[in-house]
């Protein structure tokens, strides 16, 4: 049964790598929709 927008949708694991990220390394549990990839990338360009 579908529950919110995110439930029933295909879930995946996500890594990103730069010699630019300055802060620690770290685990979030956050929701995060393909959408958020363009903004998120053009702003550390």
């Amino acid at each position: 049964m579908k529950g919110s927008a995110w439930e029933g949708a295909v879930h995946g694991v996500a890594a990103v790598w730069s010699p630019r990220i300055e802060k620690s390394q770290r685990v979030s549990d956050q929701l995060m929709h393909v959408a958020d990839w363009l903004p998120t990338f053009l702003s550390a360009a």
